[in-house]
Order: C-alpha cells, then sequence, then structure tokens
C-alpha cells in the first residue's frame, strides 16, 4: 500500500514537521510506501527521514502565494500524483485540501484523510479557512483532530460525521530524564505571536529579580527574532535569558532543565508540552485553546495559568523554582501520564484508520 503526505514544506523545525517524519519513518517500517510532497521549500527535510521515502517538491522557493501560483500547483500537484498512484493522500494540515481536493476530486479510488494541526476555532484565513474545513467535514474519508475539544468544534460547527482524536507522539529520543538539578528555565517554539514569548518575557521580568541565578533558554527561530531580542534588551534580561537557534538535538535542552514553561496564545495538541513530560520536566502553560489541559492536570504534573496572564504566570514560576519537592511531584506524576503519547502507541493507531478506510 502506498501513502502520501501532502505537507507545505518539510524545510521547517516545527512540530508539525517532526511529527510528520516520525509517523512517515515507523510507517516505512510496517512495510508501506511512503511519499511525502512539499508545497515549497524543495525536498530537503530539516528532521531525519528514512531512506525508502521519496521526496517530491512542487516548487524550491522559502515560500509560495497560493493566489498567484494556484493554477501551477494544481497542475504539478497533478503530475507528481500521477507518478506516485497512492492508494491514501494525507494531508499534513486542513488548508491543503484546497489543493487536494481539486486533484483527487475524480480520483475516486484514492482515499484521503486531512490531519488538523491548529485548533479549530483558529483561522488562518478568514475565507479559505471555513472553506477548506467545510470541504475536509464533507469529502474526506477521514478527518484526524489532536483533541476532543477539536472534535465536538467539527462535529457541531461542521456537521462532521468522519472526524476521529489522533494525539501526536514524543518524537524524540528520551532514554534519559532531567533530574532536575539545573536551574534552567526552558521554553521551545517558533519565535511567533502564537507561541507568547513576549508574554513569557514579561512574566520572567518580575521572577529573575528574585531568582538571580536561574536562566530563561527559549530555543527556536522565527519572524519574531529581532522584536524579542530588544524586548530582552528593554527588559534587562540579558544576564539570564538565551535565544537559541532550532536544534536536532533538542534532548540535550530537555535534559539540562528543571521547568517547561509554554506561553502560547493558541495551540492544537503541544508536542513540546508532551516532550517535555516525557523527559520528566515540571510543566506550566497558559491554559490556552487547545490542547493544554488534555497534556497537564491542573496541581498534579504542572500548572495550569489562565490565558495571557502575565502576573499569573510569573506566580506559577515562582511557585516552582522555590519548591524543589513540588517539581519532582510533578515530575513522577509526569512519567505515568506521558505514556499514552508513545510512539508505538501512535502508529498502531494510524495503523488502524488506514486499514479502516481501505476496507471501505
Amino acid at each position: 500500500m502506498t501513502l502520501c503526505f501532502f505537507i507545505a514544506t518539510m524545510t521547517d523545525s516545527g512540530g508539525t514537521q517532526r511529527v510528520t517524519s516520525v509517523i512517515a519513518n515507523d510507517l516505512v517500517k510496517k512495510g508501506y510506501g511512503v511519499s511525502i510532497i512539499t508545497w515549497y521549500g524543495g525536498a530537503n527535510s530539516f528532521f531525519y527521514l528514512d531512506s525508502n521515502i521519496k521526496v517530491y517538491a512542487l516548487f524550491n522557493a522559502e515560500k509560495i502565494n497560493l493566489y498567484k501560483n494556484y493554477v501551477a500547483t494544481l497542475k504539478k500537484y497533478t503530475k507528481v500524483i500521477d507518478v506516485i498512484k497512492p492508494d491514501i493522500v494525507i494531508d499534513v494540515c486542513v488548508p491543503l485540501s484546497l489543493i487536494t481536493m481539486p486533484v483527487l476530486f475524480f480520483r475516486r479510488k484514492i482515499k484521503k484523510i486531512a490531519w488538523e494541526h491548529f485548533n479549530a476555532g483558529v483561522n488562518w484565513n478568514r475565507f479559505t479557512g471555513p472553506i477548506s474545513r467545510r470541504i475536509v467535514s464533507f469529502f474526506y474519508d477521514k478527518l484526524v483532530v489532536l483533541t476532543n475539544a477539536d472534535k465536538q468544534v467539527y462535529e457541531g460547527r461542521f456537521n462532521a460525521k468522519n472526524v476521529v482524536v489522533l494525539p501526536n507522539p514524543v518524537t524524540i529520543s528520551n532514554e534519559r530524564r532531567s533530574d532536575l538539578s539545573s536551574k534552567v528555565i526552558l521554553a521551545i517554539g517558533r519565535l511567533t505571536f502564537q507561541k507568547g514569548f513576549d508574554l513569557l518575557l514579561n512574566a520572567w521580568a518580575m521572577v529573575c529579580g528574585e531568582h538571580p541565578d536561574w536562566k530563561l533558554k527559549i530555543v527556536g527561530g522565527g519572524e519574531d527574532f529581532e522584536q524579542l531580542a530588544t524586548l530582552i534588551k528593554s527588559l534587562t534580561l540579558q544576564n539570564n535569558t538565551e535565544l537559541i537557534a532550532p536544534t536536532n538535538e533538542i534532548e540535550v535542552y530537555y535534559c539540562n532543565a528543571s521547568i517547561f514553561v509554554m506561553s502560547s496564545r493558541f495551540e492544537g495538541l503541544p508536542l513540546v508540552l508532551i516532550e517535555a513530560k516525557s523527559f520528566g520536566l515540571p510543566l506550566i502553560s497558559f491554559n490556552c485553546k487547545t490542547g493544554p489541559a488534555e497534556i497537564i492536570t491542573n496541581n498534579i504534573d504542572g500548572i495550569l495559568v489562565e490565558p495571557d496572564n502575565i502576573r499569573e504566570l510569573a506566580t506559577a514560576i515562582s511557585l516552582l523554582i522555590s519548591s524543589p519537592e513540588l517539581r519532582r511531584r510533578f515530575s513522577d506524576n509526569g512519567n505515568v501520564s506521558v505514556k499514552k503519547f508513545s510512539v508505538i502507541s501512535i502508529v498502531n493507531q494510524w495503523e488502524t484508520l488506514i486499514k479502516e478506510i481501505t476496507i471501505k
């Protein structure tokens, strides 16, 4: 059986690319033929891909304007589909259905799966967002969402009958855990408005004066780098805050931190929280829509903070810095709950899903 993942790009270091590479690699090991089509960014991948995975690039440019290149995109995509002849196409993010659906509309034998990586309440575009969500709700064989909250939105708002909840797995090796001895607070993510690192820095400014021996490390790249660097200087945080470029060895940072903080304004199912928990880190997160509440049990393995509440975030950080016993308790409790996010468990669920739609 031949599977084809269609993704915007594989050159980014984000969670979407990471989890796609992991799922694709494991499905290859299970004997599936796997291809990946990238819309832009060429055929390179930031993350490791099995040598048996063939990557096809529609465009080599770093970014592509959908409106100006829509017809060209459909033509290139059609040619690649005709070469691969997949049994199933998996759109990695719902908006790609605007490309896949016209191409596969008359190719009824090819099954279609849409994989929602945002939360269903976020519209990246006020017009194409709702349109693409209706397309995958009515015309796709299966719609994979990351959380139960998103399942409810799709079923309620879009009358979807094809929704299945399938969370992302822990995607990196975690043979060792943090010993919680380092005086380091870790945050990871693309440097964008969504991730709320400006909120985190303002909260950190309220805390770090009382704990000058602690450091905040933010790992990620993105368009807000200069803005965040300027904010660090204006808040006089240069001595205890570090912006670190994306890396393929992120496990080193997990193992050498004692607290993980996520300050996102919105999410899908935040992979970094799952990863941090698997490394034994106690968690602090804004209880944004959606995801954190499905990963963190408040005051059991972490602390959920009112969305965008900088002062409450600062209080939670200060509490965990001052309470090594609480950090240890959160770490031990998190070790039990993270097992449901193992790669083996999630890939087996993907395989069940694939078999289900091919039988129909």
